[in-house]
């Protein structure tokens, strides 16, 4: 069995924190927000593509929250 992800070439980035890094967050906003971040054994580990695509897929639901509220306020 294939780990998650692994058909997909991209950069690994492996322990927290590389993930902090590539993203700008903490651990506790990641987990908060299911950035699809793996665990094997005693090591957390993430593609960089896969957060990325997450980081997309978050920002364009709160944009749509967002306009739907907008759209609210004047009814």
């Amino acid at each position: 069995m294939s780990e998650p992800g692994a058909h997909r070439a991209g950069k690994r980035l492996a322990g927290w924190g590389d993930i902090e890094l590539h993203t700008g967050l903490s651990r506790k906003t990641l987990l908060r927000y299911g950035y699809p971040v793996f665990k094997a054994g005693g090591t957390v580990w993430a593609l960089a593509d896969d957060i990325d695509s997450h980081r997309v897929s978050i920002s364009q639901s709160v944009n749509a929250g967002q306009a739907e509220a907008k759209r609210n306020e004047f009814i």
